[in-house]
């Protein structure tokens, strides 16, 4: 009962920006339920939130723990995929200079629309045995990923192009669009 009131007041402070960024990084820890607001104020600081990196970075790796391991309820399951992608964008708000931390579900939107764009054109034998590569990566974990490390998107890139080069340009010139600093370890 004293956490649930302390995490209200906590909300309430930074719906406020009433929140300095020793408390953010702090709060990060104490209230992971707030870590969506606090990832959002935390990237709203900019440059000037980097000393925040090391705990956000363990909130995501918290968070994706937490919906692959956890048998959660659709409705939870949205919501910690939604705090997830907060985390992620939070991350590379605060560091654009760095390759993403996670390729976040509008991302891979982006590069899927990317690669839809392509298959229109393409062979369709070509495109189930893409799907085929794709799916074992995409489902890594007890259910569809909605959003890939960098390292399953190198995999995931390096599949097609084991496949069809052209559909893996394709889809890595999207990948650096999103991220410029990304190395995937293809052409």
């Amino acid at each position: 009962m004293r956490h649930q009131q302390a995490e209200e007041s906590y909300r309430r402070r930074l719906r406020a920006d009433q929140v300095d960024l020793p408390d953010l990084i702090a709060g990060m820890k104490l209230y992971p339920d707030s870590a969506g607001l606090t990832a959002e104020a935390l990237a709203n600081q900019g440059k000037s939130a980097v000393e925040a990196l090391p705990a956000l970075r363990q909130a995501l790796e918290d968070s994706l723990q937490r919906t692959m391991t956890l048998n959660l309820p659709v409705s939870e399951l949205s919501a910690a995929s939604r705090t997830r992608d907060t985390l992620a964008d939070a991350i590379q708000r605060i560091s654009p200079d760095q390759p993403k931390a996670y390729f976040t579900t509008r991302d891979l939107g982006a590069v899927f629309a990317a690669f839809k764009s392509y298959s229109d054109q393409a062979d369709q034998g070509q495109l189930r045995q893409i799907m085929t590569v794709v799916h074992p990566i995409m489902k890594e974990g007890p259910r569809i990923q909605q959003g890939l490390s960098p390292d399953q998107m190198r995999r995931l890139l390096q599949a097609v192009q084991s496949i069809d080069a052209d559909a893996a340009d394709v889809m890595a010139r999207q990948v650096r669009r999103i991220d410029a600093h990304f190395v995937a370890g293809h052409p």
